[in-house]
């Protein structure tokens, strides 16, 4: 299914922590000659450019409202969306609610969203979403309408651990994610995001193999990430981790079980051993993410890269 998001506005009330809006606002102003963008100071996409632009587009095509701004500020975004909808586009909203009104709601709950994923407040080292008598009410309101497939979201305190160990990875040049078994791709894959999104040297190896080479390469100056959930693999990746800590390196351990080995720990769930692969992949590329922004890379846009390829 082909997908394109709609920012309604560039640039919204403050500057949250994780969000990457200022790559956006720098290259938009370049491109526009629109001086003065910042958060507070937003420029907004008017209703008649959106219609312009989405009656290019064909109707099996899903539009998104949200990205990294706060689309209900646009005074305008509600015009939008009932077109959108009207124009036989399906329909996706990713709000934080911030400048939603009751009357919005209103004129919206007779459409079928895919989804319409509420960015809930976080602790204010999050998301620095003002929680007041207003946004309770318009939460409440939402929830009891006719809106259909809603779900809700907060960045929580995973987020901030990814943040801090991107942080240590700015000015690294090798990074090593290590996998056994099912984990194998897994780790790969990683390597595959970290090189993308932060153009950091980064390779998967297997645990079994570790000492048919790799270990020649672990020192001081290398981050190794150790995909190690509490499965079948884990007593014989642990014991890889000891080997490569003796070397010196840094580890970066991703499991569902701590463990004294790891200099950086990020927990995930545990689940059924078949399942770990689908979510130890998702704080690797938080991570790559995050890695991205630190270096001032725009994880959207990665050089000498096209999001389709078209030619051999």
């Amino acid at each position: 299914m082909r997908h394109m998001e709609i920012n309604t506005m560039i640039g919204c009330r403050v500057d949250c922590d994780f969000c990457p809006q200022t790559l956006l606002m720098d290259k938009y102003s370049s491109l526009t000659n629109i001086e003065n963008i910042s958060y507070g100071n937003p420029s907004f996409m008017s209703f008649d450019v959106f219609k312009t632009c989405l009656d290019k587009i064909p109707k099996e095509v899903t539009v998104s409202f949200g990205g990294y701004s706060e689309a209900f500020l646009n005074p305008e975004c509600i015009k939008m969306i009932v077109y959108t909808h009207n124009s036989g586009h399906p329909v996706e909203v990713y709000s934080t609610l911030v400048g939603m009104t009751f009357e919005d709601i209103k004129q919206i709950e007779h459409i079928p969203f895919n989804i319409f994923l509420i960015h809930l407040p976080d602790e204010p080292m999050y998301a620095k979403i003002a929680v007041n008598k207003n946004y309770i009410a318009i939460l409440k309101e939402l929830l009891s309408s006719n809106i259909k497939n809603i779900q809700a979201m907060t960045m929580g305190p995973l987020h901030s651990k990814i943040k801090e160990v991107a942080k240590k990875l700015k000015d690294v040049s090798d990074i090593y994610v290590l996998g056994r078994g099912i984990h194998l791709p897994i780790a790969k894959e990683a390597a595959l995001k970290l090189k993308e999104l932060s153009y950091i040297h980064a390779e998967g190896i297997p645990g079994g193999e570790l000492k048919h080479g790799p270990l020649a390469l672990m020192d001081s100056n290398v981050y190794v990430i150790i995909i190690n959930p509490n499965d079948s693999t884990y007593n014989d990746t642990l014991n890889s981790a000891n080997e490569i800590k003796a070397r010196g390196a840094k580890i970066i351990g991703i499991s569902d079980k701590n463990n004294d080995v790891y200099d950086y720990w990020i927990d995930i769930p545990s689940i059924d051993e078949a399942l770990y692969p689908i979510i130890e992949i998702i704080p690797i590329q938080l991570l790559a993410y995050y890695s991205a922004l630190e270096k001032k890379t725009n994880p959207d846009y990665p050089r000498n890269l096209a999001k389709s390829v078209t030619v051999k």
